[in-house]
């Protein structure tokens, strides 16, 4: 159905701590979760030889909530712009509700814990992206170790 992913998420996997890592959600690394759906994903395209990969979507405002997720608009408090995400059902109906979802955390130099979302886009290829959510490059920014968007 268009709007909506059923992908099947690989399980969480420990991970040791990295600087690709937005904040410290104990033994579940969002980051590395993103990518191994996306290889799983692409397997998946090839071995069904698919011309176009399906990525999987995880939820925009926290990932570990897998990608049975569809889209839905979202406004940011306080601003006018309204875009649409990848949202779970949890999220979605918070956002139905008039409610902020409750967003990944990042965790500041200074300690201070915000939306995974609210830290600069290019100090964040995660918040760049919607962990891969918004933009299809997510792999190649990883891989370039640069959040911008390289076309």
């Amino acid at each position: 159905m268009p709007g909506e992913s059923s992908h099947t998420p690989v399980p969480a996997r420990p991970a040791q701590p990295s600087r690709l890592s937005p904040c410290s959600s104990g033994t579940a690394w969002p980051w590395g979760l993103v990518l191994l759906d996306l290889c799983d994903a692409h397997a998946d395209q090839v071995s069904a030889a698919r011309p176009d990969p399906v990525p999987a979507r995880h939820c925009f405002f926290d990932p570990l909530h897998g990608t049975r997720t569809r889209t839905t608009p979202w406004r940011r408090l306080g601003s006018r712009r309204k875009v649409t995400v990848w949202a779970c059902g949890d999220c979605a109906a918070a956002l139905r509700n008039h409610r902020q979802p409750e967003a990944l955390p990042a965790v500041l130099d200074g300690g201070q814990r915000i939306p995974y979302d609210e830290l600069p886009p290019e100090r964040s290829v995660w918040a760049a992206t919607g962990y891969g959510t918004l933009h299809d490059d997510l792999v190649a920014r990883v891989l370039r170790g640069d959040p911008r968007d390289g076309r």
